[in-house]
């Protein structure tokens, strides 16, 4: 989670998958964005957000992050990127998993990539997918999942 107190904060060529459950509370999961991101503006580059439980990247507050570079933001369970906070942000030219673009509700309902909420500007957007240089991340990070 980037925070108020997270400034300067940079998540480049980082893979984020399977996140999004924070716990369970009276035997119900309760689920989060993989990147939480409350009034704070950190810089996310050249990432892969895919496949996480809810939400790729959860926009809060007056929170404005620069989402640059290729990002791929692909097969989250419900929106790639999703905006509650109080700017407009840009989120041009990233893969979200299909040529059509993003699917959102009134700018492109025809997209079948991962949706996308208002006050996300996602066009531009690239019709292929991201490719990094090196075939694969030689370092890995596994968090553990608390379960009841």
């Amino acid at each position: 989670m980037f925070r108020n107190t997270s400034t300067g904060s940079l998540m480049d060529n980082a893979i984020v998958r399977y996140a999004g459950l924070a716990g369970y509370h009276q035997g119900s999961p309760i689920y989060v964005g993989a990147i939480e991101i409350r009034d704070a503006s950190p810089t996310i580059s050249d990432c892969r957000i895919t496949t996480n439980a809810l939400h790729g990247i959860h926009i809060l507050g007056s929170s404005l992050p620069t989402i640059l570079g290729c990002n791929e933001i692909s097969n989250n369970a419900q929106y790639g990127i999703i905006n509650e906070g109080s700017n407009t942000i840009s989120a041009a030219n990233n893969w979200w998993g299909s040529v059509t673009g993003p699917k959102h509700a009134t700018l492109n309902p025809t997209g079948t990539g991962n949706k996308v909420s208002d006050r996300v500007t996602f066009s531009p957007w690239r019709t292929n997918e991201c490719r990094s240089e090196t075939p694969d991340m030689t370092i890995r990070l596994f968090l553990p999942v608390a379960k009841r």
